[in-house]
């Protein structure tokens, strides 16, 4: 099994388990020979301990790079915060996740502020460099990219068409 560290947040101060912690979220694939997980996870700066959460399939890196913002946002750390900020920072939320959603943030937030983390994750800028070296990697990983989320985030024009964009677009095709 691998662990590929795809990209790096902002190292802060957050509390987490009790206690206040220097930590650094990161993006990444664990992987084998049958499968992939793409997810989001923190990297405690002065242990060698990470807390990790993905999915199997599929595999939406624009919305796995607002999570890790999402994170940076985040005072505390606590057992569903990786998964909440994974939910939040997907831009279409249907009926199932939206019961999903309300009940993770109801712990985290009150609702006004979840909503405005919410559409603040969504109107953000996309780093394209940072996307770009993501997508480079999972290419060379043979990890598997959400095409359909990458041609709805060209069509609203949240991301630009660059290389490794439409390289991920054709080999899905």
């Amino acid at each position: 099994m691998s662990f590929i560290i795809l990209m790096n947040g902002e190292k802060s101060q957050k509390y987490v388990d009790n206690k206040t912690q220097v930590i650094m979220p990161f993006i990444a694939a664990e992987t084998n020979e049958i499968s992939s997980k793409l997810g989001i996870g923190i990297h405690a700066c002065c242990q060698s301990s990470r807390l990790f959460w993905g999915l199997l399939t599929p595999h939406p890196i624009v919305q796995t790079w607002r999570s890790m913002k999402a994170l940076e946002q985040m005072r505390e750390i606590r057992n569903a915060t990786l998964c909440a900020c994974w939910y939040i920072a997907k831009r279409n939320i249907n009926y199932q996740d939206d019961a999903y959603y309300l009940r993770l943030f109801r712990g985290l937030f009150k609702n006004h502020r979840a909503n405005f983390l919410r559409n603040k994750l969504l109107d953000m800028p996309t780093d394209m460099q940072e996307l770009d070296r993501a997508i480079s990697i999972m290419i060379e990983n043979n990890i598997s990219i959400d095409t359909w989320e990458l041609q709805e985030e060209l069509s609203t024009g949240h991301i630009t068409l660059t290389e490794s964009v439409q390289k991920a677009l054709n080999i899905n095709a």
